[in-house]
């Protein structure tokens, strides 16, 4: 079962009746943003297999790039849950806590701070 058929088949996965808790959307949310970053986490795999059999390497650190997205995607998914959880009106710091990127953590606490580049924060590295 891929990433996408995966979300779909959660409960409360249909679309609501717009009498619905915010909460409920930002789990919703939530779910999109993980299948997002499954399928990047896909694609990359692909890639890479694609790139290792031809004997060659991306030069221009697409396949960094990919796993980069996939991880920013999952930290706003994990903004969105703890949106849920305890409301958009929480503290930014709370609803961020998660979150273990630098530049994204920058960028959405309204820092004027430059980010530490391209790879700031605390990346995982494939």
């Amino acid at each position: 079962m891929s990433a996408r058929t995966a979300a779909k088949a959660q409960p409360g996965a249909q679309s609501g009746t717009g009498s619905e808790a915010p909460s409920e959307f930002l789990e919703r949310y939530a779910r999109e943003v993980d299948t997002l970053a499954a399928d990047l986490d896909a694609f990359q795999d692909v890639l890479c297999r694609l790139l290792d059999e031809a004997k060659g390497r991306p030069a221009d650190g697409s396949g960094q790039a990919l796993d980069e997205m996939a991880q920013r995607a999952r930290a706003l998914a994990d903004v969105a849950r703890s949106m849920a959880k305890n409301g958009a009106s929480s503290p930014i710091e709370h609803l961020t806590a998660d979150v273990k990127l630098d530049d994204v953590l920058q960028r959405l606490s309204g820092s004027e701070a430059p980010s530490s580049g391209a790879n700031g924060g605390k990346l995982e590295f494939f």
